[in-house]
């Protein structure tokens, strides 16, 4: 895999022009991007493993996205929205940045405070994307789980362990066009 494939991925995109200017009050905004559409790509390719459904899954629009730990800028939920008819839930403690983003909400919350179910009615298929998130993941996943839905779930961990302790990922690998050390990307896919 290409060190700049997720630059060049993104710089290809027509909503490029509407997320450059969210990504450039990043600190680090090449590192920001190559971490959100790592994830987003992840949960692209294992959601037609997760649902057997025709199309692209980008073009599927009851797949609702938790982001846990999206910080006040929500880049990842972001990505989410512009690149998929998905709509995206960021959950941070943090006060969020203005947008102009469809099918996007923010809550400003702790995860382990958050319910999800208000988000789930039109849902069929949920997808969780923890990218560098300090959140813990479990709590949220759990909820989602037992609210009955198909949960795809993509973890980039860094300095807080992203796990599920009652069941293993299928997928752990480092993705070397993640522009950071912490590169590893975890996925968990539950079915009904």
């Amino acid at each position: 895999m290409s060190f700049w494939r997720y630059i060049h991925d993104f710089l290809r995109l027509s909503c490029a022009v509407d997320l450059l200017p969210r990504f450039a009050k990043a600190k680090n905004p090449a590192k920001e991007i190559t971490e959100s559409n790592s994830a987003f790509l992840h949960a692209v390719r294992h959601l037609k493993n997760l649902r057997r459904a025709p199309g692209d899954p980008r073009s599927w629009s009851d797949v609702v996205t938790f982001v846990p730990g999206d910080g006040s800028l929500a880049l990842t939920s972001h990505v989410v929205v512009y690149r998929s008819r998905w709509s995206a839930v960021a959950i941070d403690p943090k006060p969020p940045a203005p947008t102009q983003a469809k099918r996007f909400r923010y809550v400003q919350a702790r995860v382990e405070e958050f319910d999800p179910l208000f988000f789930l009615r039109d849902a069929s298929v949920v997808v969780v994307l923890a990218v560098h998130s300090h959140a813990p993941l479990e709590p949220l996943v759990n909820k989602l789980v037992s609210a009955g839905h198909p949960v795809l779930v993509v973890a980039i961990p860094c300095c807080v362990q992203q796990e599920l302790s009652w069941t293993e990922p299928i997928y752990d690998q480092r993705d070397g066009a993640i522009w950071s050390p912490q590169n590893r990307v975890l996925v968990w896919s539950i079915a009904e």
